[in-house]
């Protein structure tokens, strides 16, 4: 048996999967995203900048080292 969090939690489901002789059973908690296309504000497949839009406007929030940037944009919904 084993238990996995966010990325552990795609982990511990395909160990479940692909390894049944071993595992029998799992907890996936809080599974990462499949697709990145509606990941916070950004678009992570389509979208040519991660910092601002098309119209040059700027994100809701980004990292920059351990800066976090939050502007007063408003996140797209997808």
């Amino acid at each position: 048996m084993q238990e996995g969090g966010s990325t552990g939690g795609w982990t511990s489901l395909a160990s479940l999967m692909f390894r049944p002789d071993v595992y029998g059973a799992t907890w996936s908690y809080y599974p990462d995203s499949l697709s990145f296309h509606a990941h916070q504000a950004v678009d992570l497949h389509d979208d040519a900048n991660a910092y601002f839009d098309a119209d040059g406007n700027p994100i809701g929030s980004w990292r920059d080292g351990d800066t976090v940037t939050v502007t007063g944009a408003t996140a797209r919904v997808r």
